[in-house]
């Protein structure tokens, strides 16, 4: 009976007819819970709006207010923020794999001449 003892969400932070909650929150923004918890002030706003919600016992508002989008807005730079840096970590893993591939064909070659390849 997940959701009968506390009001839905119906404002339009995209968590249409859902509890303000960390999977609620996550799903609608495409995001993993890990992400909201390492995130303190996306956390503590979550936990805010989820507190407000059960105190009030009714849905946060009807018309959006100016901070409505802050959540929204904060997971999309947070996202952006870590998407650039898993960018940045892929180019620099894949430059070291391929200066790896490099060496190990040069002393492949090194082996070859030598003629201390094994048969």
């Amino acid at each position: 009976m997940r959701g009968a003892m506390w009001p839905r969400w119906t404002g339009h932070d995209g968590i249409p007819g859902e509890e303000i909650n960390f999977r609620a929150v996550a799903r609608a923004a495409g995001v993993s819970l890990d992400f909201l918890y390492a995130h303190t002030d996306l956390r503590k706003r979550i936990e805010t709006l989820r507190g407000q919600q059960r105190a009030d016992h009714r849905p946060l508002r009807q018309e959006p207010a100016a901070d409505d989008g802050t959540v929204i807005h904060s997971l999309t730079g947070a996202l952006r923020r870590e998407r650039a840096a898993h960018r940045e970590r892929v180019q620099e893993l894949e430059q070291r794999l391929a200066a790896a591939h490099g060496e190990i064909l040069r002393l492949q070659r090194q082996i070859r001449e030598r003629g201390d390849a094994p048969r």
